[in-house]
């Protein structure tokens, strides 16, 4: 483990960075980096404030951002979003997709049933192949699900989940829906929706075209599309 070759690789990264957006991709990148060569994360921070002062970060971000959003880190993708978030004065940050509180705790011990929480973006996985169906709802997600499924029982082809169970004579693992995420703002929700369906564009089961300020955010993930799930 080398000190120095972090630091050489913080003063190379950030001095050729002219706009903070930039710097702040950089140093996650790093962060991310030396943290899964075995640099512990508090000397990696440490190392970035030293050639990223506090009072820089405070004058840039806090008066830019009004609000922050947890992304998966995936390389190429990430950073496109962020830069787009950034536009709408969103600021991103990485998310593991487990969290320790998710390792050690029964997410069904939580007092309030996840198919009653309202304002997310869920996929429901086909029982038979690795398809799944990725939506939106600010209802009740059991709501919704119950819709898919009076849909699959009449073969309403117009229903995306029905149509892939109809001409496949496939189960939908309704039980098994997971949600991606929760958020209660309808416009960034539907911009969530469209990270994750194109993140998993080559097996998504969904048929109804995005409207188009979705489809003008998703050319900006046209050439990197990795699953996220």
């Amino acid at each position: 483990m080398s000190r120095g070759l972090l630091r050489g690789e913080i003063k190379r990264s950030l001095d050729v960075c002219t706009l903070q957006i930039d710097r702040e991709i950089e140093a996650e990148r790093i962060r991310i980096k030396f943290f899964k060569n075995g640099y512990p994360i508090k000397l990696i921070n440490d190392e970035l404030r030293r050639w990223k002062p506090a009072a820089t970060l405070q004058k840039s971000i806090k008066p830019e951002y009004e609000k922050w959003i947890g992304l998966p880190y995936i390389p190429g993708l990430y950073e496109k979003a962020q830069r787009w978030f950034a536009s709408l004065k969103i600021g991103t940050y990485c998310k593991s997709s487990d969290s320790v509180r998710g390792l050690l705790c029964n997410p069904w011990n939580n007092p309030t049933n996840p198919f009653d929480r309202r304002g997310l973006v869920y996929a429901i996985p086909c029982t038979n192949c690795t398809d799944l169906y990725i939506g939106q709802t600010g209802r009740c997600l059991n709501e919704r699900l119950n819709e898919h499924k009076r849909a699959v029982r009449n073969k309403t082809l117009s229903n995306a989940v029905a149509r892939h169970a109809a001409e496949n004579n496939h189960e939908i693992g309704f039980a098994n829906t997971k949600t991606i995420w929760k958020e209660k703002n309808p416009h960034l929700r539907l911009g969530l929706e469209a990270f994750s369906i194109a993140a998993n564009a080559d097996r998504c089961m969904n048929i109804s075209p995005p409207t188009r300020s979705i489809v003008d955010w998703l050319t900006l993930f046209k050439d990197v599309l990795p699953d996220v799930l």
